[in-house]
């Protein structure tokens, strides 16, 4: 994926897409649609659903995000940028992509009471604000849980959506979206909330059913940063979210472009020294 060369997560502790890397002694929890527990691509290690639907992905969204977070390195398919890493499905989102407040509210409820730390949760999702979710989310992101969230597609403040506006939370990074050339991706939200941006334009990741295909959004660039911090606390499982974050920040990349809205430099997340 141009994504996982972009960020440099191929020159990473794992050298992703050399066929052998590995990443352990992490969890990540994706709370989204489910994930396609029968690719071979991905180690889903547990699921949990909060939908009245099937357990298993069934639109597909879950099963890309994972993809970019952990697509094993095995030198078939993609690769994620925690190539291998273990997943938990928290399934919050029927097959059309669409969850209630209380399931959503459910699936963060139980990451934070049992999740197995050290632990990265993505939630590539995004509901009208809504501060029953931003508090569900800060309170587990300050029970030690690291969180990366997607800023939200309307070329729109990511103010305006949740979880994303609680991005200045020092324990959540939300992710907004650039393309192949270190741009602001069209679609992508900005504004103060936004943490850092990842690769989020025409990413090829892994496909419902098996197979690759490709996809868009910031739902694409919020789980290249979940990877990276999966990488970071791989080899560093004592640091804690708001130490991490900082990190993220601090070792993340300029491009030369603006936002969307043309008043922050685009500064990209950079896995390479992880």
């Amino acid at each position: 994926s141009w994504g996982v060369d972009r960020i440099d997560a191929d020159v990473s502790s794992t050298l992703a897409g050399n066929g052998s890397g590995r990443v352990a002694g992490v969890n990540v929890y994706v709370v989204d649609g489910g994930i396609d527990g029968a690719n071979p691509e991905l180690n889903v290690v547990d699921r949990v659903n909060f939908t009245i639907g099937p357990d298993e992905d069934c639109g597909g969204h879950g099963t890309a995000v994972a993809g970019v977070i952990g697509a094993r390195d095995n030198a078939t398919g993609v690769v994620g940028v925690a190539p291998g890493v273990a997943m938990t499905s928290v399934k919050v989102l029927d097959c059309s992509g669409v969850g209630t407040l209380g399931q959503v509210l459910s699936g963060i409820d139980w990451v934070t009471a049992n999740a197995a730390k050290p632990a990265v949760v993505n939630m590539s999702l995004q509901f009208t604000p809504s501060r029953a979710i931003d508090e569900a989310v800060a309170a587990s992101a300050d029970s030690g849980i690291f969180y990366s969230v997607m800023a939200g597609n309307g070329r729109a403040d990511c103010s305006e959506g949740s979880p994303a506006r609680i991005g200045t939370h020092p324990h959540v990074m939300a992710v907004a979206a650039t393309d192949q050339t270190g741009r602001a991706a069209r679609f992508s939200d900005y504004g103060p909330c936004v943490s850092v941006w990842a690769p989020g334009y025409f990413v090829l990741t892994t496909r419902l059913h098996g197979g690759d295909t490709f996809a868009s959004g910031t739902d694409l660039a919020a789980p290249h940063v979940a990877g990276t911090a999966a990488l970071y606390l791989s080899t560093h499982p004592w640091t804690s979210p708001a130490t991490l974050k900082r990190i993220l920040i601090r070792d993340a990349v300029l491009t030369g472009f603006v936002s969307n809205d043309g008043t922050t430099p685009v500064l990209q997340v950079y896995a390479g020294r992880y």
